[in-house]
């Protein structure tokens, strides 16, 4: 399972819990800035290695303000990784609403 965490500087503990509890094969990261969230990967690495959670970390970078590349980031995301869950404790309202017009989209 795959889970998409959208990224910021504020929801740095919210990414990590929500990784933890879900014990994913996979975190993909989506946010506008991927020199922080290369920064954050390797520190995310570390925490998990040390309780021996073996995942695969990466990133999408969107556009700030791009509704459309945050939709088309995720969509892309799930048609890679099949099972997803998405973690919308992170990120701003446009990443709530990219998930809502998926979501909408599927009904």
């Amino acid at each position: 399972m795959t889970v998409i965490e959208f990224f910021d500087r504020e929801s740095a503990v919210e990414n990590i819990a929500g990784a933890l509890i879900c014990k994913p094969e996979k975190v993909v990261f989506i946010g506008s800035n991927a020199k922080r969230m290369k920064k954050s990967i390797e520190n995310y690495n570390a925490v998990f290695r040390g309780r021996g959670i073996d995942v695969e970390f990466s990133f999408r970078t969107v556009g700030r303000n791009n509704l459309d590349a945050v939709i088309s980031a995720i969509e892309d995301v799930i048609a890679e990784n099949g099972e997803c869950k998405i973690d919308i404790s992170g990120g701003d309202e446009m990443f709530l609403v990219a998930v809502g017009v998926i979501f909408e989209s599927q009904a």
